[in-house]
């Protein structure tokens, strides 16, 4: 597994769990404009 693909999925399951647990994070979660692989592109 690249770097990249565990880092992906260690975020989305710590986002998902986040949202399971917060009811005002989730619908921010869900909202059309959020993509994870934004975060993996250097800034």
């Amino acid at each position: 597994m690249k770097g990249t693909e565990h880092f992906t999925r260690t975020i989305a399951e710590y986002l998902n769990q986040r949202a399971m647990t917060d009811p005002l994070f989730a619908p921010n979660l869900m909202k059309p404009n959020k993509n994870i692989e934004e975060l993996e592109k250097p800034h």
